[in-house]
């Protein structure tokens, strides 16, 4: 398994009482890139954590019939901030866990690629740098925000 250790992520490995080794991924930037709002862990024993509670999304007002989502993923240590979201279509809502996730529509098929990019990631299948460089990640590319693939 091999990770970059360029600026944007660090590997912790440690070893205790006989347990086999325990990586956590970090995401700390330089000043004015991609990940500068957070630094939390991404992969523990190379599964995604829990992204960080309560985004604000940059502060855009909800819309009734889209998300706002972050055009790169929080999993992958990107920003919480307007730059970084777009509203995004949604065809069908549920209710989960006290909460409306998109079920179906554009939404819900960026965060099938989400999902599987960060699990990818913590399986160190990919890098972190990698990652936030695929097109689904880039602004233009979701129909929502201006591209075309739905």
């Amino acid at each position: 398994m091999s990770f970059d250790l360029r600026a944007n992520a660090t590997i912790i490995a440690t070893i205790a009482a006989g347990i086999a080794a325990v990586a956590v991924i970090t995401i700390f930037d330089p000043p004015g890139t991609i990940g500068t709002s957070a630094a939390f862990p991404l992969c523990i024993n190379g599964h995604p954590t829990r992204r960080p509670p309560n985004p604000t999304y940059g502060g855009l007002a909800p819309r009734h019939g889209f998300v706002r989502d972050h055009r790169c993923p929080l999993g992958l240590g990107c920003p919480d901030t307007a730059l970084n979201v777009f509203y995004q279509s949604c065809d069908r809502f549920e209710l989960e866990h006290g909460h409306y996730v998109c079920v179906e529509g554009e939404a819900a098929k960026k965060d099938d690629v989400e999902w599987q990019t960060i699990q990818d990631m913590c399986a160190g299948r990919i890098t972190a740098q990698a990652a936030r460089q695929l097109p689904y990640f880039q602004p233009g590319y979701w129909a929502s925000d201006g591209g075309t693939h739905r």
